[in-house]
């Protein structure tokens, strides 16, 4: 078989694993293959040979290219506990075979996209019975990804948490899991790695419910209409899709500095509109939100604003409140509610 046929069948190989077990989110997916260095390689925090060094890394270590676009001859990687930063693209292999030029020229509907769009077909009777596990199979890597995603929360008093404890939380879970813990499929026994976190307040774990305060910012497009996802059987009408929310810890900062939280379509109340929520923004309202967490191991973290990565939210933690089951709007001009008491709060469906 020539190289570069050879290359690119084992990408497919790659990419059409990956859309197997996930198959989510038709907008929001990225480039991503497994790879290994072949020869000792520094890591770079900039795609520069006179960038600051993150990391040396030894022949044969293992790797994810994150991205196919290729600068001063460096390629962004995931690397150690799921740190990013940028390696000289000579130095790495995928599939045993070295990047070629048909690796960079790929674009996102040629790899994952459309592996994802020929997915599984989702047969179903209607949204109402529509399963937790969407379109997959029981017990399958994509059918727990969705069940964590509508699972209810655990607990009757939500535990505070701040966007410190999200970061905490985000590098505890690249210490338990290393590069699987983002863009990755996870089985039973890794998702089971994601509980007795500590953070400020206590202990908490996939679908602890807790309660967070923050803005949703003010520029950005990440306030938007969810896309057509297996979890919700791929049913398409607004009400039928999940609302995506991004939030951060003040008004001013941008996405890159926040987290997502979604609200999912089920048994949500009629009165949580997106453009109730466009409201609430523009009034630079802060807000609290109540819900479930969630380990977004679909996605990659995406918190550098000078390079963001296609296809991925941006956000420095993929740990998410989904599903929000309660969210409130702080009725004072001057903002001042706090996250310790009721005063002043009001829930959203009762915003004006």
């Amino acid at each position: 078989m020539y190289p570069i046929i050879k290359t690119l069948f084992c990408l497919a190989l790659i990419v059409y694993f990956t859309a197997l077990v996930f198959g989510q989110d038709f907008e929001e997916t990225g480039l991503a293959a497994d790879a290994v260095i072949t020869r000792q390689s520094n890591v770079r925090q900039s795609p520069a040979v006179n960038s600051a060094k993150l990391a040396t890394l030894s022949p044969d270590t293992e790797i994810r290219v994150v991205d196919n676009t290729r600068q001063n001859g460096y390629v962004r990687v995931l690397f150690g506990t799921g740190e990013q930063g940028y390696v000289y693209y000579k130095n790495i292999e995928v599939s045993g075979e070295a990047l070629s030029e048909d690796f960079f020229k790929l674009k996102e509907t040629d790899s994952l996209l459309a592996a994802r769009a020929a997915d599984v077909p989702c047969i179903n009777t209607g949204f109402a019975s529509c399963p937790a596990r969407g379109c997959y199979a029981p017990s399958t890597p994509g059918a727990l990804f969705n069940e964590a995603k509508r699972r209810s929360p655990i607990g009757r008093n939500p535990i505070s948490i701040s966007f410190a404890d999200l970061e905490q939380m985000q590098n505890e879970v690249g210490n338990r899991l290393g590069l699987r813990s983002q863009n990755k499929a996870l089985s039973a026994a890794e998702r089971e790695t994601l509980k007795n976190i500590r953070v400020t307040n206590g202990i908490v774990g996939e679908s602890t419910l807790v309660k967070l305060i923050g803005f949703i910012p003010a520029v950005g497009e990440g306030l938007k209409e969810g896309s057509v996802e297996t979890v919700n059987c791929k049913f398409s009408e607004d009400n039928q899709k999940d609302i995506h929310i991004p939030l951060v810890a003040q008004f001013n900062i941008t996405e890159f500095g926040g987290i997502v939280i979604e609200m999912i379509p089920q048994n949500r109340p009629a009165s949580w509109t997106l453009q109730k929520l466009k409201k609430v923004r523009h009034d630079k309202r802060k807000v609290m939100v109540i819900g479930g967490l969630f380990y977004d191991n679909e996605h990659l973290v995406n918190r550098n604003p000078a390079r963001p990565l296609r296809g991925h939210s941006k956000r420095f933690s993929i740990w998410e409140i989904h599903p929000v089951t309660q969210f409130f709007v702080c009725n004072r001009i001057d903002n001042s509610c706090s996250l310790t008491n009721m005063n002043g709060w009001v829930p959203l469906e009762n915003f004006q």
